[in-house]
């Protein structure tokens, strides 16, 4: 079973992410803030990260940042997940090392499609 780590600092949002990815039999971690996600990324060593951009302590940059320069979880698929929908914004989020994109609201066939495309079998 694939672990995913849902970042994000709004209660409802992190709900709703949660009930979707348990429905599809993921294990969930959940965060607040940026700087507890770093935390639980390197003791949990989730297989994949739904991170919010927009968060008190350290936003989405930061925390992808932090993230890639921790070896043993360099490498895990980060996807920001942000009310940002214009073009230019996907271009700069991707530009900043994120491996995809997903806008708020966003639909549950959305989150399921970019989960599985990141994970492959797991």
């Amino acid at each position: 079973m694939a672990k995913i780590l849902i970042v994000e600092d709004n209660f409802n949002n992190r709900l709703i992410l949660h009930d979707i990815l348990t429905f599809y039999k993921y294990e969930v971690l959940e965060a607040e803030n940026g700087v507890a996600a770093i935390a639980i990324a390197k003791q949990e060593k989730p297989d994949l990260i739904l991170m919010d951009l927009q968060m008190p302590s350290m936003d989405g940059f930061e925390a992808l940042a932090a993230i890639r320069k921790e070896t043993e979880i360099a490498v895990v698929p980060i996807i920001a997940v942000t009310a940002s929908a214009m073009p230019a914004d996907r271009a700069k989020v991707l530009a900043a090392g994120f491996d995809g994109y997903v806008t708020k609201p966003f639909e549950v066939k959305e989150i399921v499609d970019v989960v599985k495309q990141h994970l492959g079998d797991k």
